[in-house]
């Protein structure tokens, strides 16, 4: 009898703890660099330290190849209702939620769209980062908040990408976009790559 009762007080516990697992924090999705496109600048989101994203309560998912690019999307979609928010360790890749994290910033610091913050797991790391470079601040996540987030394009991680500028306004649909010319926010486009890249060809036609 003792023993039936024990194991019906063990699984009363296994079931709650499961109830709880469910009902915690979303887990972060993993990148996929082939298929994942940053949801502000359409670029391709790249599996290293720059890589953000955040996630909706109705479990959609957001990913960012730059953290500016995040901010830059909840800024244009103020409505969304987010759950939580993702940055990677610098350092170990590892995710982390946003607001436990520390952040490096210096318009020198070079990441993926050139707003020049940098993510870490701790402190620690952030100032280690800034002592390195011999230049920038630390911030927590609720500094960031008021951080005014511009680019500094010389300072783009990899060329941009590949040598793309833009941001485009990214819905709610996950997909951004950033193929058209120069926005309202002084983003440019692909559009324009692709504008000088027809008439470099009609040119070349035309003198053949």
């Amino acid at each position: 009898m003792k023993k039936a009762k024990a194991v019906l007080i063990l699984a009363a516990a296994i079931l709650m703890i499961s109830a709880c697992g469910r009902g915690g924090d979303p887990e972060p999705a993993a990148i996929n660099e082939d298929t994942d496109k940053c949801a502000a600048c359409n670029m391709q989101v790249k599996d290293d330290g720059f890589a953000t994203q955040l996630i909706t309560k109705d479990k959609r998912v957001f990913k960012f190849d730059d953290l500016g690019c995040m901010f830059d999307w909840k800024s244009e979609n103020p409505d969304a209702d987010i759950a939580i928010e993702f940055v990677r360790d610098h350092e170990t890749l590892e995710w982390v939620k946003a607001e436990s994290a520390f952040y490096a910033y210096d318009p020198s610091f070079q990441t993926p769209m050139a707003y020049g913050v940098v993510s870490f797991r701790d402190k620690a790391s952030a100032e280690k980062y800034v002592s390195g470079h011999g230049t920038g601040v630390v911030m927590d996540w609720a500094q960031l908040q008021n951080h005014t987030w511009e680019r500094h394009k010389d300072n783009a991680h990899g060329g941009m990408h590949g040598g793309g500028e833009g941001h485009g306004n990214g819905a709610t649909d996950g997909e951004g976009h950033g193929d058209g010319p120069m926005n309202g926010n002084g983003h440019a486009g692909h559009g324009e790559e692709a504008d000088a890249d027809h008439a470099g060809k009609a040119h070349m036609e035309g003198q053949m």
